[in-house]
């Protein structure tokens, strides 16, 4: 993607998102479903204590969720028009889903773990650097995550993710995502 959202236009997603709560049903839903979840991710209320989109898995990795919404219910977040030009590229006509924002403000960090998604995901790199590690493993495994301590013997591919670069990692594809440097993304889950 040659024009890519720059820092300045998240830290204004950022600044919207917290001072907007969420004011639709399916939103509010899927927090209200989310916060129950035992060592969960935290999400962030605004300075009205109202429920935000947002949530921090770590002390400085944060999740924003519903930065766009697609054939759903309409909301009017924020708005970055390149995330309607990288819609065009990888969204199928009829899909149901949303955009969400994956921050990380430092550097050094393991995302998550060795795990596959149930879901096509097109992840777009907007600012900084990320890592990514496809795993050899089976796609049509039952389970949806390994162990660290199993992901050593199997083999990788590494893909360094730089400010424009766009990965498609079909369902099932197992990987882990690695920020070398703080980084933001946009991030595509689709049927």
């Amino acid at each position: 993607m040659k024009e890519s959202p720059e820092w300045k236009d998240f830290i204004g997603l950022i600044d919207y998102q917290y001072n907007n709560p969420l004011v639709t049903e399916s939103t509010r839903r899927v927090y209200e479903n989310s916060k129950t979840i035992v060592n969960g991710p935290s999400f962030i209320l605004n300075n009205k204590d109202q429920s935000t989109n947002m949530y921090s898995m770590k002390n400085l990795d944060l999740h924003i969720l519903f930065v766009k919404q697609i054939n759903g219910v309409e909301h009017d977040w924020y708005d970055m028009p390149h995330i309607d030009t990288f819609l065009s590229v990888f969204a199928k006509k009829n899909i149901q889903n949303t955009v969400k924002s994956l921050i990380n403000f430092t550097g050094n960090s393991i995302i998550g773990n060795i795990h596959s998604d149930k879901q096509d995901v097109a992840s777009w790199t907007c600012a900084g650097e990320i890592e990514y590690r496809i795993y050899d493993v089976d796609k049509n495994e039952t389970r949806n995550h390994i162990s660290f301590e199993e992901a050593e013997s199997i083999p990788y591919e590494s893909y360094k993710m730089q400010a424009g670069d766009v990965i498609y990692m079909p369902r099932g594809t197992f990987h882990q995502a690695i920020a070398h440097s703080p980084r933001a993304s946009l991030i595509l889950d689709y049927d």
